[in-house]
């Protein structure tokens, strides 16, 4: 079995005990290939963990300052015809490669 099917099978095994005791029978006496694997899985693990945190934070996050209110008026309380605010991007930067 390669690293990358060790790495994906372990994903599949929650229970972090479990998991062990599969990887130490999959991989052997090799101790390096075991060690791969297992930063692998604390790296996946660790992006899992900035993505749910970064999720979180966004959710409970305040409205960006600006846009459109609910009572239809932009930022600058100019009333719009429909209750949509026109974006004026004169003041945004423009990066050209």
């Amino acid at each position: 079995m390669s690293e990358r099917d060790l790495f994906i099978a372990a994903l599949k095994i929650p229970e972090p005990v479990e998991r062990s005791g599969w990887l130490d029978r999959q991989c052997g006496g090799d101790a390096a290939l075991r060690q791969r694997i297992d930063v692998l899985l604390q790296a996946f693990e660790a992006q899992i963990s900035s993505s749910s945190l970064l999720a979180k934070a966004m959710n409970n996050a305040p409205a960006p300052a600006g846009g459109v209110h609910r009572d239809g008026e932009d930022s600058v309380g100019e009333q719009k015809e429909d209750g949509v605010a026109a974006t004026d991007c004169s003041a945004m930067p423009i990066f050209l490669a």
